[in-house]
């Protein structure tokens, strides 16, 4: 996991290895849908909040 990029060689030696890389566009899509995940989880529990 990396907040910027993986270069050609590193995406290479993942492939090899059945690694999945997730660079910084990846971890903020898994980050802001983790984030919709748990306001769904507090409205169904709360459904007064916000």
């Amino acid at each position: 996991m990396t907040t910027g990029y993986f270069t050609p060689a590193a995406k290479s030696c993942a492939e090899g290895l059945k690694i999945e890389l997730i660079d910084g566009v990846n971890l903020v899509e898994l980050w802001l849908e983790g984030l919709e995940n748990a306001e769904h989880e507090i409205k169904q529990i709360l459904p007064s909040y916000i």
